[in-house]
């Protein structure tokens, strides 16, 4: 009989921390998997590590030569033969109850395709990655950011084995944005409002040695979003995008009328689109503006859009506070 979970990690030269990967899994709480461990062409002492394992739920390959990670988890998805499959790598802890919960959760959920969960960022650096849940607020952060920690996800085998491409090579470290990002235009996302996953920092991490191109491939994500919207955009309107949710008023360079006319058409693209809820993009917008021409401009401007002011009322003490503030400049 398949397994309820297929377990898929990757592994390349992670002898220091591969132990403790290894079994974080095998002590899970949640026991009806399949350990899918992809070796691809490790140089170090991976793979006796991997074989000094005798549990039968490890199901073991080998690539004779390194064909690196995004043709690994390419090939790995389609071995995969358990209802969901999930992710890990070779150099992070999944907690004790990890695979349960998000089991249990997508069972309770099944219009979720994908899941992941919060994370908590351990070694050189140290923080909680707690993202949103719901999956509207996941696709509107992703016009920024990618909104799922890659190691903490689970996704629908048939679903996913079904989508076309997966992983593209096209972009390289960034791989995983451009796939989340397509597969919120057909399915469903979200998030556990739980930390499940020990995210290991180091200098060795693909955001750290390749920051460049990951910078350069993640940008390229966020302009086909615009396109997909219906609203192209340049590269510094999506840097200033991220800067206005991000209150970084002083960061941006485009004018008032430019962000105007890129939030009021990114409404207007949606209207055809369908990415979002018409309601719920509206607001969203409309706050951004608010707060930005709260902060460099005036109250007429701001109401000069009538679009964008529908659902974002200054309050009176903010109406006073912000003319008051206008008069001292």
């Amino acid at each position: 009989m398949s397994p309820a979970v297929t377990v898929l990690m990757p592994v390349y030269n992670a002898e220091p921390f591969l132990r403790e990967a290894i079994e974080s899994i095998l002590n899970q709480t949640f026991t009806d998997f399949e350990f899918l461990i992809i070796n691809d062409g490790s140089t170090d002492g991976s793979e006796e590590i991997i074989k000094g394992y005798t549990d039968p739920r490890i199901k073991y390959y080998k690539n004779e030569q390194n064909l690196r990670l995004i043709a690994t988890l390419n090939k790995g998805i389609g071995l995969a033969r358990g209802k969901y499959i999930v992710r890990m790598d070779a150099d992070d802890i999944s907690l004790p109850a990890r695979l349960e919960k998000q089991v249990a959760f997508m069972e309770e959920n099944p219009e979720v395709v994908v899941c992941g969960s919060w994370a908590e960022v351990f070694g050189k650096e140290k923080t909680l990655i707690r993202y949103l849940a719901e999956h509207e607020e996941i696709m509107f952060r992703m016009l920024y950011q990618c909104h799922l920690v890659h190691p903490t996800i689970i996704m629908r085998t048939k679903e996913v084995q079904a989508f076309k491409p997966l992983f593209d090579p096209a972009f390289l470290h960034a791989e995983d944005y451009d796939f989340f990002v397509r597969l919120g235009y057909s399915f469903k996302l979200a998030n556990i409002r739980e930390v499940l996953l020990k995210y290991r920092f180091h200098t060795g991490s693909v955001s750290q040695a390749h920051r460049e191109v990951q910078k350069h491939n993640s940008e390229i994500v966020r302009l086909n979003q615009f396109i997909h919207l219906g609203y192209p955009v340049t590269v510094q309107l999506v840097e200033d995008f991220e800067s206005l949710n991000h209150h970084a008023y002083k960061r941006i360079k485009s004018n008032t009328a430019e962000i105007r006319k890129m939030l009021e058409g990114m409404l207007t693209g949606n209207e055809s689109a369908h990415v979002f809820e018409h309601r719920f993009l509206e607001k969203k917008l409309s706050n951004l503006w608010f707060h930005y021409c709260y902060h460099i401009s005036t109250p007429g401007v701001f109401y000069s859009s009538k679009a964008l002011s529908k659902s974002s009322k200054p309050t009176l003490t903010q109406q006073v506070k912000w003319q008051l503030g206008r008069l001292k400049k």
